[in-house]
Protein backbone atom coordinates (compact mmCIF):
# COMPACT_ATOMS: atom_id res chain seq x y z
CA UNK A 1 0.00 0.00 0.00
CA UNK A 2 2.82 2.41 0.84
CA UNK A 3 4.51 1.88 -2.51
CA UNK A 4 1.16 2.37 -4.24
CA UNK A 5 0.71 5.69 -2.41
CA UNK A 6 4.20 6.81 -3.41
CA UNK A 7 3.68 5.78 -7.04
CA UNK A 8 0.37 7.61 -7.14
CA UNK A 9 1.92 10.74 -5.64
CA UNK A 10 4.68 10.73 -8.24
CA UNK A 11 2.15 10.40 -11.06
CA UNK A 12 -0.33 12.94 -9.68
CA UNK A 13 1.59 15.75 -7.95
CA UNK A 14 -1.17 18.30 -8.55
CA UNK A 15 -3.77 15.96 -6.97
CA UNK A 16 -2.98 17.26 -3.52
CA UNK A 17 -4.38 20.42 -2.11
CA UNK A 18 -2.67 23.02 0.03
CA UNK A 19 -5.74 22.79 2.29
CA UNK A 20 -4.43 19.37 3.34
CA UNK A 21 -1.93 21.34 5.41
CA UNK A 22 -4.07 23.89 7.30
CA UNK A 23 -1.18 24.74 9.65
CA UNK A 24 0.88 25.94 6.69
CA UNK A 25 -0.85 28.88 5.10
CA UNK A 26 0.04 30.92 2.06
CA UNK A 27 -1.42 34.31 1.14
CA UNK A 28 -4.33 34.42 -1.32
CA UNK A 29 -3.00 33.77 -4.77
CA UNK A 30 -4.21 33.09 -8.26
CA UNK A 31 -4.69 29.45 -9.25
CA UNK A 32 -1.38 29.03 -11.11
CA UNK A 33 0.60 30.40 -8.14
CA UNK A 34 -1.39 28.20 -5.77
CA UNK A 35 -0.70 25.11 -7.90
CA UNK A 36 3.00 26.00 -7.96
CA UNK A 37 2.95 26.27 -4.17
CA UNK A 38 1.25 22.88 -3.88
CA UNK A 39 3.87 21.34 -6.16
CA UNK A 40 6.67 23.02 -4.18
CA UNK A 41 5.19 21.80 -0.90
CA UNK A 42 5.11 18.20 -2.12
CA UNK A 43 8.71 18.57 -3.31
CA UNK A 44 9.59 19.62 0.24
CA UNK A 45 7.66 16.64 1.61
CA UNK A 46 9.94 14.44 -0.51
CA UNK A 47 12.92 15.87 1.39
CA UNK A 48 11.60 14.68 4.78
CA UNK A 49 12.99 11.60 6.48
CA UNK A 50 11.57 8.36 5.09
CA UNK A 51 9.25 7.73 8.05
CA UNK A 52 7.96 11.31 8.12
CA UNK A 53 7.43 11.35 4.35
CA UNK A 54 5.62 8.01 4.39
CA UNK A 55 3.35 9.16 7.22
CA UNK A 56 2.51 12.39 5.37
CA UNK A 57 1.83 10.56 2.09
CA UNK A 58 -0.48 8.07 3.76
CA UNK A 59 -2.28 10.54 6.03
CA UNK A 60 -2.77 13.40 3.57
CA UNK A 61 -2.22 11.81 0.15
CA UNK A 62 -4.21 8.64 0.77
CA UNK A 63 -6.55 10.18 3.36
CA UNK A 64 -5.94 7.40 5.88
CA UNK A 65 -6.55 7.80 9.60
CA UNK A 66 -3.70 7.81 12.10
CA UNK A 67 -4.72 4.26 13.07
CA UNK A 68 -4.64 3.10 9.45
CA UNK A 69 -1.26 4.76 8.86
CA UNK A 70 0.07 3.06 12.01
CA UNK A 71 -1.15 -0.28 10.70
CA UNK A 72 0.51 0.20 7.30
CA UNK A 73 3.75 1.46 8.85
CA UNK A 74 3.66 -1.20 11.57
CA UNK A 75 4.06 1.24 14.43
CA UNK A 76 1.95 2.88 17.16
CA UNK A 77 -0.50 5.70 16.46
CA UNK A 78 1.51 7.90 18.80
CA UNK A 79 4.55 7.30 16.59
CA UNK A 80 2.58 8.37 13.52
CA UNK A 81 1.48 11.51 15.37
CA UNK A 82 5.11 12.25 16.22
CA UNK A 83 6.18 11.76 12.59
CA UNK A 84 3.43 14.11 11.40
CA UNK A 85 4.22 16.71 14.07
CA UNK A 86 7.93 16.67 13.24
CA UNK A 87 7.20 16.77 9.49
CA UNK A 88 4.97 19.85 9.88
CA UNK A 89 7.61 21.53 12.02
CA UNK A 90 10.29 20.85 9.42
CA UNK A 91 8.09 21.99 6.55
CA UNK A 92 7.28 25.25 8.36
CA UNK A 93 11.00 25.85 8.90
CA UNK A 94 11.82 25.23 5.25
CA UNK A 95 8.95 27.40 4.04
CA UNK A 96 9.99 30.23 6.36
CA UNK A 97 13.56 29.99 5.07
CA UNK A 98 12.28 30.44 1.51
CA UNK A 99 10.56 33.65 2.54
CA UNK A 100 6.97 32.50 2.05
Amino acid sequence: MLNTAKDFQRQQPSHYNIDDFPEISFPDQDLSERNADIRDLWHLVNRLSNKQRDAVFLLYGEDLSHAQVASVMKCKESTVSRYIHEAKKQLKTWIASYGR
